[in-house]
């Protein structure tokens, strides 16, 4: 619950009401259980806009703050534009916004005013900005600049702000002088000065001399991202007794929203709740439904919204259907194991980038200017050419690779151990004994379709084992062929190798360009 300095503020019945409203329908106590189903409002918030779980609930405390100035600062008020974002996203929420609060809170309608362009009208929202935080500072204390920053960075905010679709594009943060982002950089320097070309100036070697000097710069540079890599994601951070997890949450360690769909219908099939035939999944005993003892809160989720999203079908559902109604309860798990360290963070994936494209920067661009040395002295450059394509393809492939990781240090350690719980070639042998049904669905989540064979022996499960493991199954024994052995690692997320694994969901949020501020 969010705390205010001022005792005239705190004991307002107005602020009273603002401070404990639901935004969103979320309770305004953030110590209370997130909803099993779907997202949140903070939840999407930090997903629509690339935020901690934890900035986007500050976020949200300061909106309630600036709700309240807006009904009492006697004057037309400007949000920050991380507010700004938080009543973007609650106007969405139409119900909670025009009835729930301004209806039943508030004592009049707040309306969402953009502004019309222009000189003046940049000067009229700026004057607003600097008096809300100056009523801000009279009723709260001090104000955070970490979400109300000075007027002029605010509105430069506001300029530079463009939408991007990270399908098509990279986003690499600028160096600040001040972030934590820079430590890539100092990192990457560090990593640079033990090459050759901090004792030796490039420019004036000969030839071979530069050839071999720079191509041991490459290896070192390559060396450096991997250690890199292994710093940005946890290196050290393994703890003795690492985190032991259910099942469905193994399932989103392992192989994400695929994975956990697998596992989620196969335990559904086996508890008699849906049967799988050559058209699809349906609904068999809806009231079967009830949670066992080795059932995790994301096992939970999973098996009632593919459980009510069946009963509320009037036809057979494929796989794919299916996954489009499980989305959301699979983010908000991966959200869950990304807060716990387990999944890597964005955070941890820019420092990586920035790091790593410094020494790629630095590589390529020593090795251009001395080919345009060449060039101008009329050089053979063909080597130094060819040294600069490996490059260029080592660095791709590591840059690929590491984008692709989806588990932290930590993440990799807990895999490792459930796998060692539940290993591969234990399954067949202990699946006719008492009680070896109840390592089915770990196994499950962390094989696949290793062990699907093992797991789905009755005739009446060969549609299932098809229609679920089928693609992969062939898939992999396709590659088989050419390579002599099997790669089970899943195509959705697994992890069999230090840079592998798959992508994440991309959201479809929404949004304006921006606005000026708002009348009071």
């Amino acid at each position: 619950m969010m705390k205010t300095t001022h005792e005239n503020v705190t004991n307002d019945a107005l602020w009273q009401k603002i401070s404990h409203f639901p935004i969103g329908g979320e309770s305004a106590d953030w110590t209370a259980t997130p909803p099993a189903q779907g997202l949140s409002f903070s939840q999407r918030l930090a997903r629509e806009n690339d935020w901690s779980i934890q900035h986007a609930r500050r976020c949200i405390d300061e909106y309630r703050r600036f709700l309240y100035l807006a009904a009492t600062a006697g004057h037309s008020v400007t949000p920050s534009d991380a507010v700004d974002q938080v009543w973007h996203q609650h106007l969405v929420y139409t119900e909670n916004y025009w009835v729930d609060l301004c209806q039943d809170v508030l004592p009049s309608p707040l309306h969402h005013g953009p502004t019309k362009g222009g000189s003046q009208e940049r000067v009229r929202y700026q004057d607003q900005y600097e008096q809300t935080l100056a009523s801000y500072e009279r009723a709260f204390g001090s104000v955070p600049v970490e979400v109300w920053p000075p007027t002029k960075e605010r509105f430069a905010q506001s300029i530079a702000s463009l939408r991007i679709d990270r399908r098509k594009f990279w986003l690499i943060p600028k160096p600040n002088l001040t972030g934590k982002a820079l430590q890539g950089s100092h990192l990457a320097i560090a990593g640079l000065a033990a090459t050759p070309f901090a004792a030796l100036f490039p420019f004036n070697l000969d030839g071979p001399t530069f050839l071999a000097l720079y191509g041991a710069a490459i290896v070192i540079g390559l060396v450096y991202l991997l250690v890199w890599f292994h710093i940005t994601n946890g290196w050290s951070s393994n703890p003795s007794s690492p985190p032991k997890l259910g099942w469905g949450q193994l399932s989103i360690l392992a192989g994400g929203k695929k994975r956990l769909l697998q596992t989620t219908l196969v335990a559904l099939q086996k508890r008699g709740i849906v049967q799988c035939d050559q058209h699809g999944f349906t609904i068999l005993d809806r009231g079967a439904l009830q949670a066992q003892h080795d059932d995790d809160p994301v096992a939970v989720s999973a098996m009632k919204v593919t459980t009510d999203y069946l009963a509320s079908s009037n036809a057979p559902q494929s796989f794919q259907r299916l996954l489009v109604a499980i989305h959301s309860t699979a983010t908000n798990a991966e959200s869950q194991m990304r807060e716990s360290g387990l999944l890597r963070s964005t955070e941890q994936r820019n420092r990586f980038r920035v790091g790593g494209f410094s020494v790629a920067g630095i590589l390529l661009v020593v090795g251009g200017l001395r080919c345009l040395q060449g060039i101008q002295n009329d050089r053979p450059i063909g080597f130094l050419v060819l040294e600069m394509i490996l490059a260029t393809v080592g660095l791709a492939v590591a840059f690929h690779m590491a984008g692709r990781e989806r588990l932290t240090s930590l993440g990799q350690s807990v895999q490792e151990r459930s796998q060692r719980s539940y290993p591969e070639t234990g399954l067949k042998s202990t699946h006719q004994t008492d009680g070896g049904d109840l390592d089915e669905l770990p196994s499950l989540a962390c094989w696949g379709p290793a062990v699907a064979a093992y797991v789905l022996t009755d005739p009446s499960e060969l549609f299932t084992n098809d229609m679920l493991y089928g693609e992969e199954i062939q898939a992999a024994q396709k590659a088989s062929s050419s390579t002599g052995w099997i790669d089970w690692s899943s195509s959705d997320g697994g992890s069999s190798f230090d840079f592998s694994g798959g992508g994440g969901d991309a959201g479809c949020g929404g949004g304006c360009g921006g606005c000026g501020g708002c009348g009071g």
